[in-house]
């Protein structure tokens, strides 16, 4: 009987000296912050290469190149399966652009970078029959209005850029001020009218340090007949002569045009490739004194003349200057404008992605003492 016992107690000391011994740790290897139905991550590296910090907030653009994780990413404009998010319980903004059949353009609002300094974020991935996509901001991802089945039902535009607009519905939003234009607006942005002194801009003003973008078509024009649209400008006094720079097509010749003026004179041109349709125009605003452009993220142009004061408000469309009136012989269709942070010497951060892993919940064991 006493051996017996004493067996029993010799088992209950082994059993506690294990315990004294080893940590039991229940472990969720997904980062937290994910929706509950994402089954695998992976880690996504964004690297400031810059001597200065990126802005605060921050836009930054990811391209997921879909062959590389066509096992898990699914995306067809209506449902999408990835969302992003830190390694501290938050989603991240986050906007898609673009999807092709090699790549999927991505813009996400992030905190600041320092300077010489990488941040990693998470991106997760449900079942493909799972979809995240979402005009919260706060949860899965959004968007851009024209890939979605009903126009902007999953645009989450305003929760990730400066300033955002994308014209849905048939009423111009308190965002603008318009006067003197014939305009309609019906899921976009169309201007059909002749005016005089026309203009339409808006009650948010950008400063050096920002990206103006637009999306739409203009389309090439045969006439010297003017357009302009998608200025950031200050309207002078009588509305009509403003300073700025815009896009026209078919002036000062047939064709599509950057324009940059700052007086009723002071106009310089530089002509853009081919039509205007489903583009992308970017305005970057380096500093007080040049601004660069592109189209469709092609080859850069820079303007340093003729340069407007800063802050300065946006122009949605207006006369050119010195201007009395002039009329579209293609309307002019803008489907969203926004507004982003400049990166740091026009230069993004590198982006880089790491290993899938599975996203599961597991024990494990590590010693801690003997």
């Amino acid at each position: 009987m006493k051996a017996e016992i004493k067996k029993i107690l010799n088992i209950f000391i082994l059993v506690i000296l294990i315990f004294e011994s080893f940590t039991i740790i229940s472990a969720d290897i997904k980062s937290s912050g994910a929706s509950a139905e994402i089954i695998y991550q992976i880690p996504v590296y964004i690297d400031n290469t810059q001597s200065s910090a990126t802005p605060n907030p921050f836009q930054q653009m990811i391209k997921i190149p879909i062959s590389q994780f066509s096992s898990y990413i699914y995306d067809n404009n209506s449902s999408a399966n990835f969302e992003f998010y830190y390694a501290n319980n938050t989603i991240i903004p986050s906007w898609i652009e673009s999807v092709n059949s090699t790549t999927i353009v991505v813009w996400l609002k992030l905190y600041s970078i320092p300077a010489d300094s990488s941040i990693t974020i998470y991106i997760g991935f449900a079942s493909k029959s799972t979809n995240l996509l979402s005009n919260s901001g706060t949860a899965g991802i959004g968007e851009a209005p024209q890939l979605s089945p009903i126009y902007g039902e999953y645009d989450d535009g305003a929760s990730v850029f400066n300033f955002y607009d994308n014209f849905a519905g048939d009423t111009l939003s308190s965002k603008w001020i318009d006067s003197g234009i014939t305009y309609s607006v019906n899921n976009g942005f169309t201007a059909s009218a002749t005016a005089a002194n026309g203009y339409i801009y808006s009650n948010t003003q950008v400063s050096p340090g920002e990206t103006i973008e637009f999306y739409g078509n203009l389309g090439s024009q045969t006439t010297t007949t003017t357009v302009e649209t998608g200025a950031m400008s200050i309207p002078a006094v009588n509305k009509q002569n403003y300073q700025g720079v815009a896009i026209g097509s078919g002036y000062p010749s047939s064709g599509n045009y950057l324009a940059q003026m700052t007086t009723n004179t002071a106009i310089s041109y530089v002509q853009l490739p081919g039509a205007f349709q489903n583009a992308i125009l970017t305005i970057n605003i380096v500093n007080s004194t040049t601004s660069t452009y592109s189209y469709n993220y092609g080859s850069t142009v820079s303007v340093s003349s003729d340069a407007p004061p800063y802050p300065v408000n946006l122009m949605l469309l207006g006369a050119p200057a010195g201007a009395t009136s002039y009329s579209f012989a293609v309307d002019p269709f803008i489907q969203y404008y926004l507004v982003r942070a400049y990166p740091p010497n026009g230069v993004m951060p590198s982006v880089t992605f790491g290993s899938v892993s599975a996203v599961k919940f597991q024990i494990s064991f590590y010693q801690t003492s003997l």
